[in-house]
């Protein structure tokens, strides 16, 4: 709505925000027999808002480091590399939806570098634990 300033927005946000947390904990909170907070809500959405904000501010830097002006599947997956199951959610969700991101200008490229970082970056973990087990439009 454009008679709505960035307050409004913030504030309309922030209450869906609240909202929807306040849902998954009460859902959560009555799956496993305890109580909940407000307190705890409040929380959750300050966590929720930081890291959206900050993912999405990762996301549109990685799209303008390839130059482009779209922020792709692929800059989600960048996101996420460290997170193996993050990862695989978010390539379940893709081959279940059929999205492909951004066109594909690199010949899918940039694909299968993300697809290596990962890789590389899983070796790197299981090193890492061998080693102590043994001493274009808009963003």
């Amino acid at each position: 709505d454009l008679s709505m300033d960035d307050d409004e927005r913030r504030a309309i946000v922030h209450a869906s925000m609240r909202l929807a947390v306040a849902q998954i904990a009460h859902a959560s909170a009555k799956r496993e027999r305890v109580t909940i907070s407000s307190t705890l809500v409040d929380y959750v959405t300050e966590l929720a808002e930081g890291f959206a904000d900050r993912l999405m501010f990762d996301m549109c830097s990685f799209a303008k480091h390839a130059k482009r002006n779209t922020v792709s599947t692929d800059d989600v997956k960048l996101c996420a590399r460290n997170n193996e199951a993050t990862m695989d959610a978010l390539n379940a969700f893709e081959r279940d939806n059929q999205t492909t991101g951004a066109a594909d200008t690199d010949g899918g490229k940039q694909r299968k570098r993300i697809r290596q970082s990962a890789i590389d970056d899983s070796n790197d973990e299981d090193a890492d634990a061998e080693e102590t087990m043994h001493p274009d439009d808009e963003h």
